[in-house]
């Protein structure tokens, strides 16, 4: 759902036929798979009213709480990536037997996609700068192909997924300023640190 925003020289709708015109059959926002993931932590917040959650969509953090910090690893949701959800549902329900490319900003998901617990979900990842390679080895200008929209299901709040607070707002849960239970927290700097507010049991929010 950052592609919008990744590619100041074009519009969306060229980004998305740009990617068709490399031979994809079909184009979907990852978005869709931040809803279903969205759904799955209102389910798990209300049958688990206890402990803290940290969120698991970004594999960056998982891995350095796994490598560094394995003592917060049960705190970790035992909830798959917006990435990993959306591929499932096209090799099980939407397009069953499709080879499954993600193309996003983070390197870091090259390695979740090799993790055994979701092994098979992605069978590639791009990322944003592979994508413009291609399109420069291919000598294609997504700028002047006719716009396309991404194919169905199309995302709805799920498109706010990489924004601050985006979790959040995708769940339709409502935090405030003065709320300590749900704790928001973005660059590697603050992330840091609040793990290692978490690990010393200085804070005890319901949900990172």
């Amino acid at each position: 759902p950052s592609y919008p925003g990744a590619f100041e020289h074009l519009d969306a709708e060229h980004v998305v036929a740009g990617v068709r015109a490399l031979g994809f059959d079909k184009v979907m926002e990852v978005g869709f798979g931040a809803e279903m993931v969205a759904a799955a932590y209102v389910r798990l917040l209300k049958s688990r009213p206890w402990g803290t959650v940290i969120s698991t969509a970004c594999p960056a953090l998982v891995g350095y709480i796994e490598k560094y910090m394995p003592e917060l690893v049960p705190m970790l949701a035992p909830i798959v990536s917006p990435m990993v959800a959306l591929g499932r549902a096209v090799k099980e329900q939407l397009a069953p037997g499709a080879a499954v490319v993600f193309i996003g900003p983070c390197i870091a998901k090259k390695v979740e996609r090799l993790s055994p617990p979701v092994a098979g979900a992605v069978d590639a990842v791009l990322s944003f700068t592979g994508l413009q390679e291609l399109w420069r080895q291919r000598g294609l200008d997504p700028a002047s192909l006719p716009p396309a929209t991404a194919d169905d299901p199309l995302p709805y709040m799920g498109a706010v997924f990489p924004v601050s607070g985006g979790l959040l707002k995708a769940a339709a849960i409502e935090a405030d300023v003065l709320d300590d239970s749900i704790l928001v927290v973005e660059g590697p700097d603050r992330c840091l640190a609040a793990l290692r507010e978490l690990a010393e049991g200085n804070v005890a929010p319901r949900l990172v």
